[in-house]
């Protein structure tokens, strides 16, 4: 499998734990939860861009 891909994947799913950390943290720690979020998304989506790209190239 491309390495790109499994990268990507994995990216996912530290998004998707993130946010599942956010939905049930106590109100004083929901503001690291939530940039926690933000770090993974922000991470995801440039992963997500590098990936895209390095398939729309030609080989």
């Amino acid at each position: 499998m491309d390495q790109k891909f499994v990268e990507l994947a994995q990216s996912w799913e530290a998004l998707n734990r993130a946010i599942s950390t956010m939905l049930v943290a106590q109100p004083a720690k929901l503001s690291a939860a939530a940039d926690a979020v933000e770090v993974a998304r922000k991470n995801h989506e440039a992963l997500f861009q590098t990936y895209a790209h390095s398939q729309l190239l030609p080989k």
